[in-house]
């Protein structure tokens, strides 16, 4: 049989990791047979390229080139008498300059720093937001794709814990498949 493997799985090395790469210039059909007691966790990557029609394939962008255009304003919250709360909307706006002819992206990661002593408040996945993390200091949002109409999304942050000189944050939006293609830029509180 052409392409064969075989895992045997033992006491002994159940906990090791199996893997095996499959080079394919076509189509090809995979059968996985399992004989045995407990279970197994089978998972696969394909990576592949798509050929672009807007450039020729072989021009790279140079890393750090922007991409997009971004703009960050932050608002300050007054509740009803007029008193500052401790909470800021930090509105961020961005598009896909189309400057290497590129007029829509694959998917996108805004990542947002948070200033010093401020936590992300009510932060959801809805449209053009697909899924949304909170890794310490930062607040990573995946939107679907960008395109040249600009997209304007509010992140709102509600100050935790009272910080002295608070320095400068970074949001930065760039493509997920080619993370050299972004841009960044720093904001402030009030």
């Amino acid at each position: 049989m052409r392409g064969v493997s075989l895992f045997r799985i033992t006491s002994t090395n159940y906990q090791l990791y199996h893997s095996k790469e499959i080079h394919a210039d076509q189509n090809v059909t995979i059968d996985i047979f399992l004989e045995g007691k407990g279970f197994a966790h089978i998972q696969m990557y394909v990576f592949y390229n798509v050929e672009s029609t807007s450039r020729d394939p072989t021009e790279k962008l140079q890393a750090g080139t922007e991409a997009f255009s971004l703009d960050v304003e932050v608002l300050e919250a007054l509740d009803d008498r007029g008193d500052r709360h401790h909470t800021m909307v930090v509105s961020i706006c961005t598009r896909v300059l189309g400057t290497d002819g590129i007029t829509q992206t694959g998917m996108v990661l805004l990542d947002v720093g948070l200033l010093s002593g401020f936590l992300p408040l009510g932060l959801a996945a809805v449209e053009p937001i697909w899924k949304v993390e909170t890794p310490p200091g930062r607040a990573v949002l995946y939107l679907y794709s960008l395109t040249l109409d600009e997209v304007c999304i509010n992140v709102t942050l509600t100050s935790r814990w009272m910080v002295a000189r608070v320095q400068d944050a970074t949001v930065r939006v760039y493509e997920y498949y080619e993370p050299g293609k972004g841009t960044t830029t720093l904001f402030q509180t009030l």
